[in-house]
């Protein structure tokens, strides 16, 4: 027998300026269940978990939790109701405690409206202590590994009694041991009969924590199975509507010299503790050659190509050299004259 409906989505839609997010959108969400939410980058999964959380509250169609019909005006009115979002991109003072972030906009308070630091610091403790997060809640946020960061997330949700947790790319920043325990957290949060929605295009998460499975395409519900019944196979398959060819990389490959090396890059970071978002960074690269660049979230990436193609708002130290020729762009349109693409 399954578990009563929690959530009811009816007919929702959402419009942009030439484009529909969500077209006509129906799906029931089961109390206490994990159910993922899967489809290609722009399918609608973000704008769906939006409005459930009260982050878009301007769309088409009617909301119901538990059989009442409901519109949030804001995220306040949904955590109210029991509904907590955790963005891909976390939602932290970098500055403050993690005490304080957890109590941010409920602070507790004692005689003559004093902040009672003590007693947010303790329930604080508490909560990471349960998600297994060893973490001082008297030290600052921006101090924090990611994976730390993404708990004292979890914490505030359930400080607010989150009956329904909204996880958009948890895993995306995360190492493999962090990724570890956020299992272990979503199981705990299961037991203690917390519905979860999440969101990921990680085919062996999507696997091992589902319950059932909700597939969007360009904004169209396309179909929610039950984990059992499918396999990756055919959820990619309903994401992108058709069969995706296998494509080998085998072929041996055949350099034609140097075209790029990069000696001792350097990238500052004004005004932040860690001075450098690159250092030292060299490599070459070969002609007809695919180099990965790969890395955490935060860790560099997207600023290393930056750099490289003249888009770093912060100039770069060291030598870039291109053709042989040692080369600084200053806009992309001299990168791309050179025949730099991003």
């Amino acid at each position: 027998m399954s578990a009563p409906t929690l959530i009811s989505i009816r007919e929702v839609t959402k419009r942009y300026p030439g484009v529909v997010a969500l077209d006509s959108v129906n799906l029931d969400i089961r109390e206490g269940e994990c159910h993922s939410i899967v489809g290609e980058n722009g399918a609608g999964k973000s704008t769906l978990m939006k409005i459930l959380s009260g982050v878009i509250t301007d769309y088409e169609g009617d909301l119901e939790l538990r059989g009442e019909r409901i519109r949030f005006s804001g995220t306040r009115a949904a955590e109210a109701a029991g509904i907590s979002i955790i963005h891909q991109e976390l939602n932290l003072v970098e500055q403050l405690s993690a005490a304080a972030n957890i109590f941010l906009g409920r602070e507790k308070v004692r005689g003559l409206g004093l902040l009672d630091e003590a007693s947010m610091e303790r329930a604080a403790g508490e909560l990471l202590q349960s998600l297994e997060c060893d973490v001082d809640p008297r030290e600052r946020a921006g101090a924090l590994r990611v994976g730390d960061q993404q708990l004292i997330e979890i914490a505030k949700a359930l400080s607010l009694n989150t009956e329904i947790l909204i996880m958009d790319e948890p895993t995306s920043a995360l190492t493999e041991s962090e990724v570890a325990r956020l299992y272990r957290v979503i199981e705990r949060l299961r037991e203690q009969n917390v519905t979860i929605l999440y969101i990921s295009h990680k085919m062996g998460e999507i696997f091992r924590i589902s319950d059932r499975i909700t597939v969007l395409r360009d904004g169209q519900l396309v179909e929610t199975i039950e984990r059992e019944a499918t396999d990756p196979r055919r959820i990619t398959h309903l994401m992108v509507g058709r069969e995706i060819e296998a494509t080998s990389f085998d072929e041996p490959r055949k350099p034609e010299g140097e075209i790029l090396r990069v000696e001792n890059l350097s990238l500052p970071w004004p005004g932040h503790a860690k001075e450098w978002r690159l250092r030292d960074i060299s490599f070459s690269l070969q002609g007809g050659e695919i180099l990965g660049i790969a890395g955490l979230m935060g860790a560099g990436r997207t600023e290393l190509m930056e750099c490289l193609f003249g888009a770093s708002e912060v100039p770069y130290q060291g030598e870039v050299i291109l053709d042989g020729a040692s080369v600084r762009f200053r806009h992309p349109a001299e990168a791309k004259s050179a025949g730099v693409a991003l």
